[in-house]
Parts: structure tokens; sequence; C-alpha cells
């Protein structure tokens, strides 16, 4: 399913709204090799959670039905579980999906959490936690989560939703290499237990309003 991001500026706020075509997702996911040849091929059955999986050219094919799971109190839907599954077969040939632009990723998180939009501008807090580094240099609003954008130092983000103290923080890590999603409770980090990670390495400026709304879905689904 596409969609269309459209701008509306008001003073010092952007509104990102989100347009759908109204296309379904697509039945079907194949992931190829280096000549664009499809070697795996996971479709979605009819029924709400059926699937069908088939690799090696089609000497091996398996149906299967699969439910949704939590990890770290992060829901992942089943299609999510199903595609996992696909790309661990496809590792051991080597095989990878096609990369996927951060406005895609963007409009995914917004599309999760059910709103047509954000709204981004200056930085509506004006302080954070002293154990969370950096200041604030931009918001990026989405109904009552708001994201704030930080600067100077390893902490790129901090979420929050109605109160100050209990919210999320993205954070660097260096040494591993990840974007790890940390837990705040009473304005401090919990780092001894992310809730999610993200490759470092694949990530650039474009980025910066997809992990916003990763934060803030994060936010809203963590109980």
């Amino acid at each position: 399913r596409k969609e269309k991001d459209r701008l509306e500026v008001e003073g010092q706020q952007i509104n990102l709204l989100t347009e759908r075509d109204g296309e379904g997702w697509p039945r079907m996911i194949t992931l190829q090799d280096e000549a664009e040849t499809g070697q795996i091929g996971l479709s979605r059955l009819s029924g709400h959670s059926f699937y069908e999986l088939a690799w090696d050219g089609g000497l091996h094919m398996r149906r299967f039905e699969i439910s949704g799971t939590t990890r770290n109190r992060v829901p992942f839907e089943h299609i999510e579980v199903a595609l996992r599954l696909a790309e661990a077969i496809g590792a051991q040939e080597n095989l990878q999906g096609q990369p996927v632009a951060a406005d895609e990723v963007e409009a995914a998180y917004l599309r999760r959490m059910k709103v047509k939009g954000a709204r981004i501008g200056p930085p509506q807090l004006k302080e954070v936690p002293k154990a969370i580094q950096g200041r604030p240099v931009a918001s990026y609003q989405v109904g009552d989560i708001l994201v704030t954008m930080l600067q100077g130092g390893d902490d790129f983000a901090y979420a929050t939703k109605g109160t100050e103290e209990v919210g999320l923080l993205l954070r660097r890590d260096s040494k591993r290499g990840v974007m790890a999603a940390l837990p705040v409770k009473r304005g401090r980090p919990q780092r001894g237990n992310p809730l999610m990670t993200t490759p470092l390495a694949e990530l650039d400026k474009s980025f910066n309003r997809a992990l916003c709304a990763w934060a803030a879905w994060l936010v809203r689904v963590v109980k």
C-alpha cells in the first residue's frame, strides 16, 4: 500500500499528513538473489493469519498459521513473525529483502498508531531530566505523545506521554553499534534492558523522523 506525505505549515509548526491510496497490502513478499531472481516467497493466504512459505525454487513449501507475540513488552504482529521466519531461511542463502526508505518506515509506525500524521516544530520541553544527555532542539508530536529531539550527547530523542518523568529514550550505543530504546522511570533511563535496538550503520539524517515515530509507537504500546 502506497502513502503520500503532505506538509502544512502553521507558524513554527509543520503538520505532516499521510494520505493513503486505499490499496490493500501485497499478498506476497519475495526475497531475491543478486540477479533479482525470486528465491523465497511468503504468501498470505485467505484468513487472518495463514501463510505459505516456499523456498529453494519451490522444492520446499510449508503452510502454517502463526500468531503474534510479545518480547520485552513490545508486541509483534503475526505478519512480522512470518517475515522474520522467511528472512531466517533467506539468511542461509545470503538473501535479503529490498531496503526500506525512511519515509516508508515513518508512515508504517504512524499507521500502526492509527493516526494521520504528526506535528513537527520547535521543542516544547525546555529541559529534560538530568540523567538524560543533550538539549532539546525540536519536537515531534503524535496526539498526546511528545518526542523531543536532543543534541549534544549520545541521546537522540526523549518520548513522553502525559508525564515527563515516565517515558522512553533513544540512545546511541557506539560500542554495540545500535540505537537502543530504553524505558525511562522517575527520570532515569533503564540501561540494563533495552526494549528494542536498531543498527546505527543503517541510519542517517533521513531517518530522524522515522526514529521519532518509532519512539512514539513504543511509548504507546509498551505498558
